[in-house]
């Protein structure tokens, strides 16, 4: 007979132990991990209001009622920064980390047919990053479990436990995770959650992409920049200018200062591609003629689509790594109001050479001229 586990149901008898190593979700969103039973027992008694979990979020799998994606894009960042983003964004409320909206099955789904077919381009774990992957996900398990107890349960069966999901009706067997390959653990997170997840640690005095789990790549492999640097990862970026950039003199420090403790920083990227695609290892679109555009799929305003990226920062305790989150957007420019192209329209006008190269706006933004202009006769 299955015992329910969850850490709704969890008394202090029933405290949980993987691999000898004993947890409890706390509302902190860290698993606060012991190892023996009697600190646990005390931590408890001296936090009485863990028994009590703040549940963040009434979703409830049995009455789907969730944002629009587009809409929660919205609501995470304005469409148009106000002011030039800077390296590290603003402070975010832990509740607006991981996010579950109306296209999560879709989504679930897609991230798991690229599982199948392109499992070595999704996920890379270099050997330093494996104490950072499994501290990542008791990191990641312990939010869900608390933000989302109607989709996530854990559920003990002849002493082993399992992760459930009750939307895909997935279960994923967690409590010899110490010992199990790190790709495994982040492959459970890619069929639980929609966000992107990459590690990057202290490797040789240079703070590297170590760990990584991408769904959403835009021309860029994973297999082929796992290791490389944060400078290296944005070589063709503004700011950056293969290590010249403002943003690159000033990484290490810009990290070590703002991303601490259990602060969760965020920042926004805004692109315009002809592909409604998510998965894109290549992107090297052509630039459309004049008789191209309107005519010519890829270069007619209905192919254009707007992807934004919502990034979250958070440094892991233990390891001392950071916790890199991405969640991808894909919304149909058609979708937009005249006055938000207008503002896109103003913003590219404000652009750089980096800016218009590292964008691509060659290959989109002759089209978008012309249809705001049909607009405005």
């Amino acid at each position: 007979m299955l015992q329910i586990v969850s850490h709704l149901l969890l008394a202090p008898k029933r405290i949980l132990n993987i691999d000898n190593r004993y947890i409890w979700p706390l509302p902190s969103v860290y698993i606060c991990s012991f190892t023996n039973k009697a600190e646990v027992e005390k931590h408890l008694t001296n936090n009485p209001s863990l028994f009590k979990p703040k549940q963040v979020s009434n979703f409830n799998c049995n009455n789907i009622k969730l944002p629009k994606p587009d809409y929660l894009a919205r609501t995470v960042l304005p469409l148009i920064p106000k002011s030039v983003p800077k390296l590290f964004g603003g402070l975010a409320k832990i509740e607006d980390w991981i996010s579950l909206d109306a296209s999560y099955i879709d989504f679930i789904l897609m991230r798991g047919n690229l599982l199948k077919s392109n499992g070595e381009n999704i996920i890379q774990c270099k050997t330093i990053s494996y104490p950072a992957c499994r501290e990542a996900f008791r990191y990641i398990l312990g939010y869900i479990l608390i933000k989302y107890p109607y989709v996530f349960e854990l559920i003990e069966r002849d002493d082993k436990v399992y992760l459930c999901n009750r939307i895909t009706k997935g279960k994923y067997r967690i409590d010899n995770f110490a010992t199990t390959n790190p790709n495994r653990l982040l492959k459970i997170l890619c069929h639980s959650i929609q966000e992107d997840i990459n590690i990057i640690g202290l490797d040789k005095d240079h703070y590297r992409l170590i760990a990584t789990l991408t769904t959403c790549p835009v021309g860029w492999d994973p297999k082929k920049r796992i290791g490389e640097t944060i400078v290296e990862l944005h070589r063709n970026a503004p700011g950056w200018e293969m290590g010249e950039g403002k943003y690159a003199k000033n990484i290490t420090s810009a990290i070590s200062n703002r991303i601490c403790g259990d602060i969760l920083v965020k920042r926004a990227n805004l692109f315009i591609f002809n592909t409604n695609k998510f998965f894109l290892l290549e992107y090297n679109p052509a630039v459309p003629t004049y008789k191209d555009i309107g005519n010519k799929p890829g270069f007619r305003f209905s192919d254009l689509h707007l992807r934004r990226e919502y990034q979250s920062f958070v440094r892991l305790p233990e390891t001392s790594t950071i916790l890199f989150t991405v969640k991808t957007y894909i919304e149909p420019m058609i979708n937009l109001s005249l006055p938000e192209l207008l503002e896109i329209q103003k913003l590219v006008s404000g652009w750089g050479p980096s800016e218009i190269n590292y964008h691509k706006s060659s290959s989109w933004l002759p089209v978008l001229n012309r249809y705001i202009q049909e607009r405005n006769i």
